[in-house]
Order: C-alpha cells, then sequence, then structure tokens
C-alpha cells in the first residue's frame, strides 16, 4: 500500500472521528438547552404570579443564565474539542501505527515484488537468449529445408529426366522389336512365298508336261479329223465333206472355234462360245449343269427348251451316261416332230473342270447326215469340248466371275459376269455360297479362322496358318446346340498379305463329310440371305 493511500486513510479516520465528537458535543448542548429552557420557564411561571419588582430581576437572572450557559456551553466545547482532540491525536497515532505496519508490509511485499521482478528479467534474459539460440536454429533448419528442397527438385527434375529417357528407350526397343518382328514376318512371308512359289513350279511343271500330252492327243485328233474328211479312194461314197471344199470349210469351222474359244475370257463365254461353234454343225446343241436335283439344261440352241428337264444322273440317258463314265457316248434317239419312225444320231460329251464333270454337252445331228460325216462332226465336237476343258482346267481367269460362279443363270442370252475371284482350281458348285457375317470364327485343324461364306457343299475361309491345296482338313462350325464338325478336302488356296504384314491365307473348300440340315441351320443363323439352290451355278 502507498503512503497516500496510508494518509487518506488516516483523514477519513480524523474526519469521521471529529464528526462523532460534534455531534456529541451537539447532543449535550441540546439537552442542556433544554433543560435551562425548562427552569426557565417554571421560573417564570413561578415570577409571573409576583409583580413587575421581579420582572428585572427576572431579566437579569435570565441574562445571567445565558452567560452562565454561554460559559457552560464555551465549556463544554472546548471539553469536546479537548476530547476530540485527544481523540483525533489517538486516531492519528494508530493510523500512524497501522500506516507504519502497513509501509513496513508494503516495503516486504515490494522487496519480494523486486525479488521476483529480478528473477523474472534473469528467466526472461534467459528465455531470451533461448528463443535467440532456437530462432537460430529453426534459420539454420530453414536454409537446410531450402537446401533439401532444392536438391528434392533437382532429384525430381533428374528422375523426369531419366524417366523421359526411359519411355525414349522403351519406344525405341518397342520399335526395333517392331522392326524385329516384321523382318521376321517379312522373311516368314518369303519363305512361305518361296515354298508356294516352289509348289506352283512343280505344280506348273507338271501342267506343262500334262499340256505336251494333252497337246498331242489334241494333234492326234486333229489328224484323226482329217482323215475322217478326206475321201477314202475313188469309189467313196460322196458327201458333204467330201473333196478339198468340205474339208477346208470344216477345218476353217474348227480354227474359228478354237479361236472363239481362246478369246474367251470367263467361264460363261467360254461354254457360250461352245455351244454357238456346234450350233453351226448340229440341229440342237444344249449344254445341262450338274445339280443336286439332277443334270438341269443350262443353255440351248435350236430346240425349245421346254422339251428338256432335268436329267436324273442315275438313268440311261446319254447325258447321264455321259456324266457318270466320264466319256462321250454315242446314241440313237426318235425324231420329236412325231410323224415319222425315223431316228437320229445324238452324242452326250461330258465338260471336265479338274476332276470333276461340271456339266454334259448334247449335240443332235441332221436326219439326212451319214453315219461317216456324223462320226467326223462328233470328232470335232470332241475337240472344241478338249479345248473348253483345257481352258476351264489352266485358266486362272475364267473362274474369276461375280460370287465364285462359273456358269450364270439358266438364260438363253444371259452376259458374262464380272470377274472378281481368283481361285487356283475350279470346281462344279451344286448349292449357292452364302456370305456370312462378319466377326463369326470356325476351327480349321483347330487354328481359329475367318468364315467368309458356306454352303451345304462346301466354305470359303481365312485361316492364319498355311493351307495347301489338295490337304483334307476338318472345319468345326459353332452352334447353340453343339459344334458341328465336318470333314473337307482344300479345292484352293492363296496368300494375302495383310498391312501389318502378317500373312493370311484364303481357301475354298469343299465338304466331304458334313451334316447338310446342320449346316443349313448355321447359314440361317449367321448368313447375310437366305440359302437358296442355284442348279445352274459352279463352284
Amino acid at each position: 500500500m502507498s503512503d497516500d493511500g496510508l494518509v487518506q486513510k488516516i483523514n477519513t479516520s480524523v474526519i469521521a472521528a471529529s464528526d462523532s465528537v460534534r455531534k456529541a458535543l451537539g447532543t449535550d448542548l441540546d439537552a442542556l438547552r433544554a433543560t435551562i429552557d425548562e427552569r426557565v420557564k417554571a421560573f417564570e411561571t413561578t415570577i409571573a404570579q409576583t409583580n413587575a419588582v421581579f420582572e428585572q430581576a427576572v431579566h437579569e437572572l435570565r441574562d445571567i443564565a445565558g452567560a452562565e450557559a454561554a460559559r457552560a456551553a464555551g465549556e463544554a466545547r472546548l471539553a469536546a474539542e479537548q476530547a476530540g482532540q485527544r481523540e483525533l491525536e489517538a486516531a492519528r497515532l494508530q493510523a500512524q501505527e497501522e500506516a507504519s505496519v502497513q509501509r513496513a508490509g508494503f516495503e516486504n511485499a515490494r522487496a519480494a515484488l523486486e525479488a521476483q521482478l529480478a528473477a523474472a528479467q534473469t528467466q526472461h534474459a534467459e528465455t531470451s537468449a533461448a528463443l535467440a539460440e532456437a530462432q537460430h536454429e529453426i534459420g539454420a533448419a530453414r536454409r537446410a529445408w531450402a537446401d533439401q528442397s532444392a536438391q528434392l527438385d533437382d532429384t525430381h527434375r533428374r528422375i523426369r529426366e531419366l524417366e523421359e529417357d526411359h519411355a525414349q528407350w522403351t519406344l525405341g526397343r518397342q520399335v526395333a522389336e517392331a522392326h524385329l518382328e516384321e523382318e521376321r514376318q517379312r522373311r516368314k512371308t518369303v519363305a512361305v512365298q518361296l515354298e508356294t512359289v516352289q509348289e506352283e513350279l512343280h505344280l506348273a511343271k507338271a501342267e506343262v508336261r500334262s499340256s505336251r500330252l494333252e497337246g498331242q492327243q489334241f494333234r492326234e485328233r486333229l489328224h484323226r479329223l482329217e482323215r475322217t474328211i478326206e475321201p477314202r479312194g475313188p469309189n467313196a461314197q460322196a458327201s458333204p465333206l467330201a473333196g478339198t471344199d468340205g474339208r477346208t470349210v470344216m477345218l476353217e469351222s474348227l480354227r474359228s472355234g478354237l479361236k472363239a474359244l481362246s478369246n474367251a475370257a470367263t467361264a460363261d463365254a467360254v461354254l457360250t462360245s461352245l455351244l454357238e461353234s456346234l450350233n453351226d454343225h448340229f440341229v440342237a446343241v444344249a449344254i445341262f449343269a450338274m445339280a443336286p436335283a439332277g443334270l438341269t439344261r443350262w443353255r440351248c440352241l435350236g430346240i425349245d427348251p421346254a422339251q428338256f428337264g432335268v436329267v436324273s444322273p442315275e438313268s440311261e440317258s446319254p447325258i447321264a451316261r455321259a456324266a457318270r463314265d466320264r466319256t462321250v457316248v454315242l446314241a440313237e434317239a426318235p425324231v420329236r416332230d412325231g410323224t415319222s419312225n425315223t431316228v437320229m444320231r445324238v452324242a452326250a460329251i461330258p465338260v471336265l473342270a479338274g476332276d470333276r464333270v461340271i456339266a454334259v454337252v448334247y449335240i443332235e445331228h441332221p436326219r439326212e447326215r451319214a453315219e461317216s460325216d456324223a462320226a467326223a462332226f462328233t470328232l470335232l465336237a470332241e475337240v472344241l469340248t478338249d479345248r473348253v476343258n483345257q481352258r476351264l482346267q489352266r485358266a486362272p481367269a475364267l473362274t474369276r466371275v461375280a460370287g465364285d460362279r462359273m456358269l450364270g443363270p439358266a438364260t438363253e442370252a444371259s452376259a458374262p459376269q464380272p470377274e472378281r475371284e481368283s481361285p487356283r482350281y475350279v470346281l462344279a458348285r451344286q448349292a449357292r455360297r452364302v456370305p456370312i457375317h462378319d466377326g463369326v470364327s470356325v476351327l480349321l485343324n483347330g487354328v481359329a479362322s475367318a468364315l467368309v461364306d458356306l454352303s451345304t457343299l462346301g466354305a470359303q475361309v481365312v485361316s492364319p496358318t498355311a493351307v495347301y491345296p489338295n490337304r483334307s482338313v476338318r472345319i468345326v462350325l459353332p452352334l447353340d446346340e453343339g459344334d458341328l464338325s465336318c470333314n473337307a478336302r482344300i479345292v484352293w488356296a492363296r496368300i494375302e498379305p495383310q498391312q501389318d504384314a502378317a500373312v493370311r491365307y484364303r481357301a475354298g473348300l469343299e465338304f466331304t463329310e458334313a451334316d447338310k440340315a446342320a449346316v443349313e441351320l448355321f447359314v440361317t443363323r449367321h448368313g447375310t440371305l437366305h440359302m437358296a439352290p442355284a442348279p445352274s451355278t459352279m463352284h
């Protein structure tokens, strides 16, 4: 507590004591005044009964009493002031004592506070020193963190550079691997192509030998034809072919027919040329194509087409016998005019493509033609048909027709179909191929292959593995009821290089053992159009 506070407390105590003394004196004076007033009243009452003599005395007594009262009041005031002074002095002494005690306590408290302040200042100094040291350490830590951050950034940058280098190296390695794989595939393709070329070379050699033999056979038949149309002596019977003019006309006709057959670009054109060349020498010419129902008329000249129906392959018709026996069949048939019982000479000559009969040429001689002349003209038809067989066997361009067809629809003026596909071998197609939706796969000898088209007699596939003609294979068609397994023979095959340097092999298959009903069900589910028989088309 401060000195001002102590002094103020003492003044407060003195004022309080003075007030109490003043109040006590006032109370005593009031009591004394009241007592005097009562005595004066009593005295006045007593004197009021006296006479005026005593009025002077009363006034004097009143003055004396007033003076006495004033003196008594002064004494009382003096005594009260003295008492108050004494009490004030005692209060001052007591206050001074209390102030001294409090001052001593204050001094003690101040000393303690000063000691605490000194300790606090010492602690503050120590704390400041520790704080300064901590700030120094923090600064050092910040500098170390900045250095580590810089090192980390540099490390990240180097990592990114290494990753970019690694990506470049990986890309370079992939490019190198791709080039290596491309070179490997190229070498594989070259090897396959070399193998294919070797096989084709062997096949070409065999074809050359076969062509030589067929050429010899063809020349022999020409010589035979020439000998046939020459007069047989001075007494030989005259005929339309007798003499130089008839022989020359027939040879010229043969030469023109062979030239027309050589110029034909499609199978339809070849057979049409054969039909037209024979039409000049026979009263009726027709070509019958192999079909599932039998031998069906394809085209005819010189006769009403309605007179020809479907010929059963098992019948004894010359057309059926020529197809079964694969040889020329000569026969006699009644004249169709119904007016006579005469007969006419006919012949049926098979048309071969590869190892199968695809059609039969039917010819009718005029009734007035002699037997020897009929033999000569039949030989002429054989020579032209042999040329057709050679063209169908060896000319790939003849097989490039729409829809993998060789013969067009059975109309009298069918135009040749556009060329599109060139299989190596030509077979008689007896059912129409139906294109299959993209994405349908089959197993060809256990290898997944794309199915291009399908019929009840064969299929066309694209395989990633090498396939070769005249090989037997197993093809598996996926059905919901269970896989359909079929045995087939590869009729033709060719290599189809792809843009990705891979090699694909396209092949035509002929079924040797298959469930036709299941195949038709598969075509119905996966074909792009409904299957319908096409008796007049060829594979």
